[in-house]
């Protein structure tokens, strides 16, 4: 089963639907606030972890900084959060 890490801006309301439908999900604000990007990565490499993001600096960071990355979902334009729970589950 995969791991999540949720980034900082993550819905709260996401993360404990996916946490109490059984997915193991940590959330960066509750459990490691403030830390850099950069950070998260190397969080979710150790911990085998998808990033669950919309933020799109971990893309600079990958293909400008070369930053190397097993896992990531990053997230754009959605406005209503159900279509995207149906595509992380």
């Amino acid at each position: 089963m995969i791991k999540r890490l949720a980034d900082e801006n993550f819905p709260s309301a996401s993360i404990d639907v996916l946490t109490l439908s059984g997915f193991d999900t940590r959330s960066v604000l509750k459990q490691n606030p403030g830390i850099s990007d950069k950070e998260i990565v190397v969080l979710a490499n150790q911990e085998n972890r998808l990033i669950l993001t919309f933020d799109r600096d971990f893309g600079q960071l990958i293909f400008k900084e070369g930053v190397l990355l097993k896992m990531a979902y990053f997230i754009s334009g959605y406005k209503n959060l159900k279509p995207l729970l149906q595509l992380i589950l």
